[in-house]
């Protein structure tokens, strides 16, 4: 019988670092690398429920984040995204897959009807 799975284990042995950023004002800030969100978390953030979940695991960054212009806290959540890789528009709860491989269909029937 195979060694018995720990889930203890594989959250200590996986490192991840966090997303480090400059604030508007120049300083360093950072929030948890996307990954450590757990299952609901994310399912809220696809729910829209962001502010809350970003209250949650980065209280210290949320309201800097939530009171900057819509186009900066898009592009720092999309940066933040890429770098716990995931492609923005990519769900974080979304399981992980290779790119498509599919190509444009083909035609497999005649035409019967005049």
């Amino acid at each position: 019988m195979g060694e018995r799975f720990s889930l203890a284990r594989v959250i200590a042995e996986r490192e991840l670092e966090p997303f480090v950023f400059d604030g508007p004002d120049g300083a360093e800030m950072e929030l948890p690398h996307v990954s450590t969100l757990t299952p609901r978390q994310a399912l809220r953030v696809d729910r829209g429920e962001i502010e809350e979940v970003l209250e949650e695991v980065a209280p210290a960054v949320a309201a800097v984040i939530l009171d900057s212009p819509s186009f900066a806290a898009e592009a720092l959540m999309s940066a933040w995204l890429t770098h716990g890789g995931i492609e923005p528009g990519e769900s974080p709860a979304s399981p992980r897959s290779s790119k498509s491989t599919a190509g444009p269909s083909k035609r497999t029937s005649r035409r019967t009807t005049r």
